[in-house]
């Protein structure tokens, strides 16, 4: 079913100059429009708790993939091989990685405040 959106084309081409950065990246727009759209999840998450308590981590994460999938036709994986190992949310555009996610709870993270620092990413 076609719903009329514009394919997801959110992130720059590799540049002519040899000079300039070869790696595509994902626009500040995009990237701050996925972190929303996993916020919001989150949000509804967290309102609801009978709703998602009994569900394991692959299927709290199809909900994540699920509102992304909406928005980026369907360019949002989970459990998705890259490069060495997997990953829990990669949204992909024309062959290209541009935005990755690890899903973790905070219960199950050691001293899980302190990674959150800016001084940790």
């Amino acid at each position: 079913m076609k719903t009329g959106k514009q394919p997801f084309l959110g992130w720059r081409p590799r540049p002519a100059s040899p000079t300039a950065d070869a790696r595509p990246s994902l626009l500040e727009e995009h990237c701050k429009q996925i972190l929303d759209i996993i916020q919001n999840m989150s949000i509804t998450m967290e309102r609801s708790p009978k709703a998602f308590a009994t569900l394991e981590e692959e299927h709290l994460r199809f909900h994540f993939l699920m509102q992304l999938n909406g928005q980026y036709e369907g360019e949002a994986l989970g459990e998705a091989f890259n490069y060495g190992g997997q990953t829990d949310i990669l949204v992909r555009s024309g062959g290209h990685n541009l935005f990755i996610a690890e899903c973790n709870s905070a219960a199950a993270i050691p001293d899980f405040e302190s990674r959150l620092s800016p001084s940790a990413t």
